[in-house]
């Protein structure tokens, strides 16, 4: 039987029925099936909270766009887009990404500077 690290190859995690065993089903002559699993798959993600307001709201598109891009920030974009309903580059938040992007020079914030720019792209 092979140690659990000789499983972890690329960045992927096999998982087998028995783990690592080249085990055999119950005909005895076939192996069985294995399911292969990214580490880093959607899966069940955290809630977070984006302090969104109501969607009918008018600022909900401005603070769609804040919210997408924070994520960004921090590697968390998915979370972000369910949270708002949008996805990464709608062009109907084009325009509050391209003020943040203003924003983000006059301040020196690289990494939100680059996140808008990728959105943007």
């Amino acid at each position: 039987m092979q140690s659990l690290s000789g499983c972890l190859r690329a960045g992927i995690r096999v998982f087998f029925w028995r783990v690592c065993s080249r085990s055999l089903s119950s005909k005895g002559d076939e192996p069985m099936s294995m399911a292969f699993l990214r580490d880093d798959a959607e899966g069940e993600m955290p809630r977070r909270n984006y302090d969104l307001p109501e969607r009918d709201d008018p600022d909900f598109d401005r603070a769609a766009a804040r919210a997408l891009l924070e994520a960004a920030r921090v590697g968390e974009t998915q979370l972000a887009e369910r949270a708002t309903g949008y996805y990464w580059g709608e062009p109907q938040l084009r325009p509050y990404v391209e003020v943040m992007l203003i924003e983000a020079e006059k301040a020196k914030d690289d990494r939100l500077e680059q996140v808008a720019r990728r959105f943007l792209a």
